[in-house]
């Protein structure tokens, strides 16, 4: 089953993100194991010591546009109270327009906690300013790349768990990540600070406040590589470098959260676009509330935010 999200839930997920106790686990689009059924897919799962006591809470998210009915109510009971059920500890249920009567109900019986999540309309923003974004990150190595290539070998494996092995004797000289950042910030910046220069000069002219830069690894040839126990003879090593400094206007939320038993809380979610990444932070109003969440997604993988209808 593929895994799947929207706006809605990773924002749901943000908050009990900022809400869940520090070391608490929580996973958007989880994927649980049922004996001999299929996978099945919670919306947000949270896991972590509550108190003295180590428990797992499911938290499934409605967006529809009318208040949550009896029927869906009675089909999210199945999955967690039925006989081929999903095990958690706890049952949350959200909606963003709220729950019928019949549902307040049914869920005070099956002792399952409503959420009704909404943006706050009366929050002037613009009366208050947009903020602005500026993102920097410094030359790093984002990508490396062999030749011949290895079968089965991409850059994020030669990064991770690939060594460098000298191509007479044998010896391990390193994990070839570790060469890499070598060949580039001790041997190359130091004898050759204008690439440096150069680097920066593209991030500053692109549109999009990032760029990459090419360098080949000088003492390559003839090496071998060790991956999985298996070594292979390069001929060269390419090291891509990037580097970010982008800005991005903020666009600024404010949300209401209201459980069953009527406390409310509120949130301000702050979301900006820069060198190609979406920015989405969550900070609780509460002036007590010292935690926050950030999740930081390729723009090209962000999911579609949906048009609201009112």
């Amino acid at each position: 089953m593929p895994q799947r999200t929207n706006d809605l839930q990773d924002l749901v997920a943000l908050i009990q993100t900022a809400l869940a106790p520090k070391g608490a686990k929580v996973t958007p689009s989880a994927l649980v194991d049922i004996p001999g059924l299929k996978a099945t897919e919670i919306d947000v799962l949270i896991e972590g010591e509550f108190g003295p006591y180590n428990l797992k809470i499911a938290v499934e998210v409605k967006d529809e546009r009318r208040p949550l009915d009896i029927g869906t109510f009675r089909e999210y009971l199945g999955k967690y109270r039925g006989e081929c059920r999903v095990h958690v500890d706890k049952y949350v249920l959200v909606s963003r327009r709220g729950f019928t009567e019949q549902v307040r109900n049914a869920a005070r019986l099956a002792d399952v906690e409503l959420l009704t999540l909404d943006e706050a309309e009366d929050k002037n923003w613009a009366a208050e300013g947009h903020g602005t974004l500026h993102f920097e990150f410094p030359p790093h190595i984002c990508q490396i790349h062999v030749t011949p290539t290895i079968k089965g070998v991409d850059s994020k494996r030669l990064m991770s768990s690939a060594e460098l092995l000298c191509g007479s004797c044998g010896r391990v000289i390193g994990k070839v990540i570790d060469q890499a950042k070598r060949s580039v910030f001790q041997n190359l910046w130091r004898s050759h600070p204008e690439r440096v220069q150069t680097l920066w000069e593209h991030v500053r002219k692109s549109p999009h406040g990032h760029a990459h830069m090419a360098v080949t690894a000088t003492r390559a040839k003839g090496m071998k590589v060790r991956v999985d126990g298996a070594d292979h003879r390069i001929e060269s090593m390419e090291i891509q470098v990037h580097a970010v400094s982008a800005k991005s206007s903020l666009r600024c939320s404010s949300y209401r959260m209201e459980s069953s038993s009527g406390s409310i809380k509120n949130f301000h979610r702050f979301q900006a676009t820069a060198a190609n990444k979406v920015f989405d932070f969550v900070v609780p109003e509460d002036p007590f509330e010292q935690r926050a969440a950030l999740k930081i997604s390729s723009a090209d993988a962000a999911p579609k935010r949906r048009r609201r209808n009112r």
